[in-house]
Formats: C-alpha cells, sequence, structure tokens
C-alpha cells in the first residue's frame, strides 16, 4: 500500500508541475481556465499534505478541480457578455484575465473541501 500511496503522491506532483510549468512559460496557449485549474490541483496537494489523507483521494480531487475551475471560468465569461449586453459570439474574440473567477473557484472548491474533510473524519474514521 505504501507503494501505491507513493505512485499516486509522484504521477500528482508531476502533473501538476508539468501543467504549472505550462501555465507559466505559455500563458496563452493554456488560458485562465488552466490557470484556476494549476491553483486547485496546488490547494488539492496542499490539503492532503496537511490533512495526512490518503493520496488517493486525488481520484476524486482531479476531477472535481476540473469541473470547478471549468464552471468559474463559464461563469466568469457569462458574467461579463450580461453586464457588457455583447452577443455570446463576442465571448470567443475576448481575452479573459487569468484571475477572473478564481474567487468563485476558490469558494466553491473550499466547500468541496469542507465536506471531503467532515465525511473523512467523522464517517470514515
Amino acid at each position: 500500500m505504501e507503494w501505491l500511496n507513493l505512485i499516486v503522491w509522484v504521477l500528482m506532483l508531476v502533473i501538476t508541475i508539468t501543467w504549472t510549468i505550462g501555465v507559466i512559460t505559455k500563458p496563452s496557449s493554456f488560458g485562465p481556465t488552466n490557470f484556476k485549474l494549476t491553483v486547485l490541483l496546488w490547494i488539492s496537494i496542499l490539503f492532503v499534505f496537511f490533512i495526512k489523507i490518503s493520496p488517493l483521494n486525488f481520484i476524486y480531487m482531479i476531477p472535481a478541480s476540473f469541473i470547478v475551475a471549468g464552471y468559474a471560468s463559464f461563469r466568469g465569461d457569462t458574467d461579463y457578455i450580461i453586464e457588457n449586453k455583447l452577443q455570446p459570439e463576442s465571448i470567443f474574440k475576448r481575452i479573459a484575465p487569468n484571475t477572473e473567477g478564481l474567487f468563485r473557484a476558490l469558494i466553491h472548491y473550499s466547500i468541496f473541501l469542507v465536506v471531503v474533510f467532515i465525511i473523512i473524519k467523522i464517517f470514515l474514521s
């Protein structure tokens, strides 16, 4: 079981570091959604490390971070369209800042992690 945990840790760190390098070196290719995703992946790593839960929890944290980052970017784009009374097609021409929707993503993901913590500590220990 220790080898499996180590493999999951190494795999998660390699994926996150690679993703982070891509976001930093080629921000135009990766875009704001991937910036938010990178932040959420690092928060997942810190959460698992400091709470001392099994790294196998990354199995559902990674898809959850994709969903939260995508939702936050979508909501940021739609809010921008509504506020500026634009046509929906104009969103493809817009260059969104990396931090747009980041606060929303952090709030939603924090709620998700609190629920995970409560389930693990109360029901599974």
